[in-house]
């Protein structure tokens, strides 16, 4: 396939242009045009009396949302992608986590005179009674990851691990940022989506790239990034996914010898 030909493919699959009919003005047959739908007006040559026809385009309600949500080129995300991207949420939510149990040891413990040491913050964590650390440990990761996810999915429709591989998260009727309340409704249908053996999740690997709490709550996770840059970042990302678990299963051999 040439070069010319991909692109006008591509315009197509990715809904900037449409079919419609006309009638010429002089003669008044009919034709059948291609325009975009991002422009408002178009000029059309007459096949038969090749009189040049002015036609006026009128934007469509979804055209306008993607524009208005920056979604030129818009692209339907599968199961990898989002994958990778909820593996970045975990390692930033573990990282915040921690820092806030920290403070809550430190806050009931104190630091014994070491300070925010490493001594101290140690000396903090220690003091705690078994059960008591598991009954904060537990709190600190529901309520950490619930709130992440439920703050930055109903402000901005995407987390941090979305914005790294450019996806974002709208509605799936008029393709608009999906409401605090639908936010809040997704987090608890994700949680149906992975009761058992993430079959809900992985259903988003196959055609229709939805998953069980896309179809629940009627939304969709597209990618607004150009398919290259896209693909860069994506496979740079898995990359250093694996390297992180290569070094763990490195260490842990190395430990255990």
């Amino acid at each position: 396939m040439s070069l010319p030909e991909q692109i006008w493919n591509n315009c197509f699959r990715y809904g900037k242009m449409k079919k419609m009919i006309i009638n010429c003005e002089r003669c008044n047959c009919e034709y059948e045009i291609v325009v975009s739908i991002f422009n408002k007006k178009a000029v059309s040559e007459c096949p038969d009396c090749e009189h040049r026809n002015k036609v006026k385009l009128f934007k469509s309600r979804i055209s306008r949302e993607i524009e208005k949500n920056n979604l030129h080129g818009m692209r339907f995300s599968g199961f990898w992608i989002r994958a990778v991207a909820y593996f970045y949420d975990v390692i930033i939510i573990l990282i915040l986590c921690t820092v806030i149990f920290c403070g809550i040891a430190i806050a009931i413990n104190g630091t014994n005179g070491y300070g925010l040491s490493w001594y101290g913050i140690n000396w903090a964590l220690d003091s705690f009674d078994v059960r008591i650390a598991d009954t904060l440990i537990y709190a600190v990761l529901f309520t950490g990851t619930f709130l992440y996810f439920w703050i930055f999915v109903g402000a901005i429709g995407r987390t941090p691990g979305k914005m790294l591989l450019g996806l974002k998260i709208v509605n799936g009727s008029d393709y608009k940022k999906i409401t605090w309340l639908k936010a809040f409704a997704r987090l608890w249908a994700i949680s149906l989506s992975s009761l058992v053996l993430f079959i809900g999740n992985i259903m988003a690997a196959f055609s229709d790239k939805l998953a069980l709490h896309d179809y629940i709550c009627n939304t969709r996770v597209v990618n607004i990034r150009e398919p290259k840059k896209s693909k860069l970042i994506f496979y740079i990302c898995l990359g250093f996914i694996l390297l992180i678990l290569v070094s763990i299963l490195v260490i842990f051999v190395i430990i255990n010898i």
